[in-house]
């Protein structure tokens, strides 16, 4: 299992699981106030993922284009594509856990809100202060970043409140 954690958190899909995260918590936050069935709601969250992952797949082939002056390969791309979908399955694996225990009527569905952006906004300060971990700094000083990175999440919520 460790292994395994540590294979995820050097691979290039990490960025993506980051990035992805971050875009899950948003849509999550965004439908709260009025959420949809749960059948939209789930596909609300992982249609969302899906569309940033194609919107950064094509950034980064035409990106990769216009720097490197020629095409790019279908290997390259395909390496690409594996990351975003590895991103995107960390960032909906856990709304897809909580909002599947509502539909069976396990969880109330604020609850399944409640813990989707707990643990969304946990996942970002966790990835933050691992990678301030890997790159050398200390535990205090890894914290503190791991904390700041969370705060970025904490006001997508609190701009939620403060507006609805």
């Amino acid at each position: 299992m460790r292994e395994r954690l540590r294979n995820h958190l050097a691979a290039r899909s990490v960025t993506h699981a980051i990035y992805q995260t971050v875009i899950v918590l948003a849509i999550v936050v965004s439908l709260e106030r009025h959420p949809p069935a749960d059948g939209t709601l789930l596909a609300s969250v992982i249609g969302g993922a899906i569309a940033v992952g194609l919107a950064d797949l094509y950034a980064g082939v035409v990106g990769r284009m216009i720097r490197e002056h020629q095409p790019t390969t279908r290997r390259l791309v395909a390496d690409d594509a594996v990351a975003i979908m590895q991103g995107i399955a960390v960032a909906v694996a856990l709304p897809i856990v909580f909002f599947g225990l509502h539909r069976l009527g396990v969880l109330a569905l604020q609850r399944a809100f409640d813990l989707t952006e707990w643990t969304e906004l946990v996942l970002i300060g966790l990835y933050a202060f691992v990678a301030n971990r890997f790159a050398g700094f200390s535990v205090a000083h890894s914290v503190l970043l791991g904390g700041a990175a969370t705060l970025i999440g904490l006001l997508l919520v609190a701009l939620k409140a403060f507006f609805h």
